[in-house]
Formats: structure tokens, C-alpha cells, sequence
């Protein structure tokens, strides 16, 4: 006697009963002899075979033929019947597909959302911006911008975060174009020199603007851009590291002060800039650094 909990399956052929055994069934599916048109499962074939997949299917419109069909160990246990709902099937991978699309679409906004307030904190600061300035940038509602980012906080610190991180690739993508140490300081002066016509972001550098309004007014921030500053300082530290290495700079350099003093003197120059609408003060002070590291090379 068949145990209770065995797959019941009923196949149904087009103009004909739905009364034949097992073994024909299969036998049928197998061979492609007609077209299936429907198949039920029993939640006991996914506990008893939960190995199974059910999406290992081809040509669903032909009858979801099995794309490698096993022979039965006994044709009159149904549970190895391994057939599948097309309707099920076609709906799990329309959810899967419509979920997958939805992911990307609120990554899209989340990006969106992340750019405009970048631009907005840098350039109005923390205090100075809202949530519903960010609102107004993007063109989404409030609650549009609060199913991202849950507080101000939260979405001050991700925006700080990403235009960080176009400073520093700017840097880093520049200082890899060269091989030598005085190489890749020139190539740091260059991008400096053209921040006030190439910014970053909206409103200047953010890692300066971040590190004066944060200062005693926001931690999280604070901590944020120090970190920022480390990461370019190293940067600077390894480009003079390597000029000593390969004997363009004296042995004697302190590369730590020598890439605190540049950093200082670039930083310098993007304020002078940015506070008199001049960009020549960026170019006069990249000028003096250029003579600064002229006094670090080592003489032939």
C-alpha cells in the first residue's frame, strides 16, 4: 500500500483523461508525445526531494520538458515526477525580475539623492541645509528622501562620504600617471591648481569645508574628514617616500612634514581661491609649492 504522504500528481493531456497511470505519464514527459498542460505537486515531493530544482526546466511552451530527465527506480513512485507549473514558474521569475528591477531603481535614487546633497552640504554646510532642500534638488518628496537615509545625520555623513571619495580618486588617479616622486607631486599641483574650474563638487574641496564647520559643531563629521585627510596625507607621504627612493629627493627629507606642509599649502590655496573669487591664488600658491619641493631634491 502506497504511503499517504507520496506525491499525488495528476496529468492532464489536451482531449483526454486525466486517469493515466504513472508510468505512461512519465513515460510521455520523457518522450515529448504531447503536450502537458498542467502538473500539481504535493509539499511532500519538496520535503522528501529538497535537492530538486524546480527551475531546471527547458521549452516550458513544449510542456516543460526536463532538461536532463533520471530514469525511475520505480515507475509507481510518482514522487520522482519532477514536473512544474509553468504559470508557477512564469510568475516566481516575473517576481524575481520585477524585484531585481525595483533594487536597481532605488539604488539609482539613492545615488541621485547622495550627488544633490553632497553639493548642498558643501556648499551651504550642515546647519545651513534641510531635508527638504535635498527634497527640492532631487525633485522627490520628503518621505521619498527618509526611505534612504532615516535622519539629516545619516544622509551628511553618506555624502561626505562620496565626494571624499572624488577627491581622493582625482588625487590617486593622477599621482598613478607617474612613476617618479616629483612626478606625482606635479601631477597632485595640476589637479589643484584647476580645482577652482574643476571642482570635486558643488562649493569646492569638502574635505576642507567639512573639517572647518565640523570642527566643534558635528563629531561624526569631524571624525569623517580627519579620516579624509589622513588618506590624502598618505598619499602625499608615499609620492615623497618615493622619491627619496629612487634618489630624486635627499635621504634627510621628513616625508611625514614635508607631505603636511604640502597638503597645508594646497588646502591654503583652494581657501584663498574660493574666499576672493580669484582662482590665481590657487595657482600663485602651487607655484610656491613647486619651489618647495625643487629645495627637497637631492643634488647631483
Amino acid at each position: 500500500m502506497r504511503d499517504e504522504r507520496q506525491t499525488r500528481v495528476v496529468v492532464e493531456r489536451s482531449g483526454k483523461p486525466a486517469d493515466e497511470s504513472n508510468h505512461r505519464a512519465n513515460k510521455r514527459h520523457q518522450g515529448d508525445e504531447g503536450r502537458l498542460t498542467r502538473c500539481v505537486h504535493a509539499q511532500s515531493l519538496r520535503e522528501e526531494r529538497p535537492w530538486a530544482n524546480p527551475y531546471n526546466y527547458v521549452d516550458c511552451a513544449r510542456g516543460l520538458r526536463k532538461a536532463s530527465a533520471t530514469p525511475l527506480d520505480d515507475p509507481d513512485k510518482t514522487d520522482h515526477l519532477d514536473f512544474f507549473l509553468f504559470r508557477v514558474y512564469r510568475g516566481r521569475m516575473r517576481r524575481t525580475s520585477a524585484g531585481a528591477e525595483a533594487e536597481r531603481k532605488g539604488a539609482r535614487t539613492r545615488r541621485l539623492i547622495v550627488h544633490e546633497a553632497a553639493g548642498l552640504f558643501n556648499t551651504r554646510g550642515f546647519a545651513g541645509t534641510s531635508m527638504g532642500d535635498v527634497s527640492a534638488a532631487t525633485g522627490l518628496e520628503k518621505g521619498g528622501v527618509y526611505n534612504h537615509f532615516d535622519s539629516k545625520d545619516a544622509l551628511a555623513l553618506a555624502a561626505f562620504e562620496y565626494a571624499a571619495t572624488l577627491v581622493l580618486d582625482r588625487v590617486e588617479a593622477a599621482v598613478r600617471s607617474h612613476t617618479d616622486g616629483p612626478g606625482q607631486l606635479e601631477a597632485m599641483f595640476d589637479v589643484y591648481r584647476r580645482l577652482p574650474e574643476e571642482p570635486f563638487v558643488k562649493g569646492g574641496c569638502p574635505i576642507l569645508n567639512t573639517a572647518v564647520e565640523a570642527d566643534d559643531t558635528h563629531p561624526a563629521l569631524r571624525a569623517r574628514a580627519r579620516g579624509a585627510m589622513n588618506a590624502w596625507i598618505a598619499i602625499t607621504r608615499r609620492a615623497i617616500e618615493t622619491g627619496k627612493a629612487d634618489g630624486a629627493f635627499r635621504s634627510d627629507v621628513d616625508a611625514a612634514a614635508a607631505a603636511a606642509a604640502i597638503v597645508a599649502g594646497l588646502e591654503g590655496g583652494v581657501l584663498l581661491a574660493k574666499l576672493y573669487r580669484d582662482a590665481a591664488w590657487a595657482t600663485a600658491v602651487t607655484g610656491q609649492l613647486r619651489a618647495y619641493v625643487e629645495s627637497l631634491r637631492a643634488k647631483a
